[in-house]
């Protein structure tokens, strides 16, 4: 006697119907809510926080985010040697532990009043 379900393989990931797995209805999906036609998603408008933002990966976020065209607000207990920048925008760098709950807060006004054109906190 024969089975209708397809036998599945050692490639396959467990629980995962082979079906589901690789087909050209999920590699032609539609690209998700947000995201631009080159794949990237796109933060226009955006404001963000990115905590450690002055190097290694947190610099990395921070310079997708502002190549995707999101206003970016940096923190870290350290200054980036070099400005964040990507594509013509350059990231606003507070001095902050976050650690600290005042820091924090300072963190968040100067996004706020950074938001609405004002540099000063």
């Amino acid at each position: 006697m024969t089975s209708n379900t397809p036998a599945s393989t050692s490639a396959d990931p467990p629980g995962v119907p082979p079906a589901a797995q690789g087909s050209a209805a999920n590699s032609e999906a539609a690209p998700a809510s947000g995201a631009a036609s080159h794949g990237q998603a796109t933060h226009a408008g955006a404001s963000v926080i990115v905590t450690g933002g002055s190097r290694g990966i947190g610099r990395v976020i921070a310079e997708r985010f502002l190549a995707a065209g999101a206003e970016v607000t940096i923190c870290g207990r350290t200054a980036p040697e070099v400005p964040v920048t990507s594509d013509g925008q350059t990231a606003h760098f507070v001095s902050a532990d976050v650690r600290q709950d005042d820091d924090i807060d300072r963190v968040v006004y100067s996004r706020s009043w950074s938001a609405r054109g004002d540099s000063t906190c």
